[in-house]
């Protein structure tokens, strides 16, 4: 709704807004004002909008500067605003009085005001080293944090301690600050102690049987490249351990435990 004016002292080009040369808040509607300042001192014109505005405005001897600015149809609060913010005060209410700040001011006077508070959060999934270092962005400089101490791994047998106190508790961490901070703190732990992702896997296992009927042995015909039955002549080196040697036309799927041939082989054995 606030409009600056231009250097040449006019606002949306109408005549009848030109500067008049004088510092002006006037109302022109219920709560809403026109204000017009040109280099006009800060406190003078704080103390023409509590004028006007009918508020009580309570500045600081430290509060200084000028003000040359134009606005329509703006509320108190808006103008107010606005002309602090370009001098770098701010403002706070309390009850039916404003106090005029310095950024720095107000943040020692609010720090001042609260009181600081401890809270635990018990942690489920991030240990409590990790949340520390998370955290400690979001601590004041009067925060502080306890940790339980981490479980004991790894304790060697011993007859004397043997890590009986060495308990496996789950992490808690403590902290003792503002509540504007702990509110900070809490909304971090909220995004980092979560539940990790888990990865499903499904296994299958078979079962394989094998009984008498199954036909157990070596193919030599495989293993050599030679079609034994093939050759059309008996051999004796080849036998059955039950049934002693065996004929050609016997060979085929034949259990062995040794081959010997009567016959010549190429140069470079049998491949």
């Amino acid at each position: 709704d606030a409009e600056v004016a231009t250097e040449d002292n006019t606002s949306n080009g109408a005549a009848e807004d030109s500067y008049t040369g004088e510092s002006l808040v006037e109302p022109t509607a219920p709560g809403r004002f026109k204000v017009v300042f040109q280099d006009t001192d800060l406190r003078l014109a704080l103390w023409m909008l509590s004028t006007q505005g009918k508020r009580n405005i309570v500045a600081g001897k430290d509060i200084t500067g000028s003000v040359t600015a134009t606005f329509y149809h703006v509320t108190f609060e808006e103008a107010l605003d606005a002309i602090l913010r370009m001098n770098g005060y701010v403002f706070r209410q309390q009850d039916n009085f404003i106090y005029i700040y310095t950024p720095q001011q107000l943040a020692d006077e609010m720090r001042a005001t609260e009181e600081l508070i401890v809270r635990a959060f018990r942690l489920y999934y991030v240990t409590a080293a990790d949340a520390e270092a998370l955290i400690a962005p979001a601590l004041s400089e009067d925060g502080s944090v306890a940790l339980t101490p981490a479980a004991g791994s790894g304790v060697a047998p011993d007859t004397i301690s043997a890590g009986g106190n060495s308990y496996a508790t789950g992490d808690v961490i403590v902290v003792r600050d503002y509540p504007t901070n702990l509110d900070i703190v809490a909304e971090i732990i909220e995004g980092i102690d979560v539940r990790p992702q888990q990865v499903l896997i499904e296994a299958t296992i078979l079962s394989a049987k094998l009984t008498e009927d199954n036909d157990l042995g070596v193919n030599f015909s495989t293993l050599s490249g030679i079609d034994f039955e093939s050759l059309g002549s008996a051999s004796t080196s080849v036998g059955n351990t039950t049934a002693g040697g065996l004929a050609s036309t016997e060979l085929k799927g034949v259990r062995a435990a040794g081959v010997r041939t009567g016959f010549d082989t190429i140069s470079g054995g049998m491949t």
